[in-house]
């Protein structure tokens, strides 16, 4: 009976272990958003962004659309830049997002008067929040019991018996 306790309190410690490193290891920012919609809320409007694996990111609005890269500057620290050259004055935009959860954070902006993003036009800042695109599909592949395409940010809980 001892004995078994003993390997059952292995068995919680090495679980919390591995979830911990997991969490934590690489903090909150995300490697990646392609695949993720980000909604950007300031006060008085909300604004949603949609990622896409092609360097590409749609607005709220019909045929809004421009090219993004993202940067994981530090554990919870990730950097949007919205260049918009796709259109004929590009004024891109750069929003450094502060992740407090891995759904979401602040942010600060800076929208460039052109595309040398030397002289700033507009500051903002607020409040955003971030979900897979896809999340919907692996929920409902799981309910009629197909695998998932990704298990990117899901955490694996194992139980070892002894």
């Amino acid at each position: 009976m001892n004995c078994n306790i003993h390997n059952i309190s292995k068995v919680i410690t090495l679980t919390l272990v591995f979830l911990y490193t997991t969490a934590f290891a690489n903090g909150m920012a995300p490697d990646s958003i392609d695949g993720s919609v980000i909604t950007y809320t300031e006060p008085g409007s909300t604004e949603t962004a949609t990622f896409s694996n092609d360097g590409k990111v749609y607005g709220d609005k019909e045929g809004e659309w421009t090219y993004f890269e993202y940067i994981k500057l530090s554990e919870n620290v990730g950097q949007v830049t919205y260049s918009f050259s796709n259109e004929q004055n590009p004024q891109p935009e750069v929003e450094t997002l502060t992740f407090t959860s891995a759904n979401g954070g602040t942010y600060d902006g800076v929208e460039y008067t052109d595309s040398t993003k030397i002289a700033q036009s507009d500051q903002y800042s607020g409040q955003f929040s971030i979900t897979s695109s896809s999340s919907a599909d692996n929920t409902t592949a799981f309910a009629n019991g197909m695998a998932p395409d990704t298990i990117d940010g899901s955490v694996i809980l194992s139980l070892i018996h002894i």
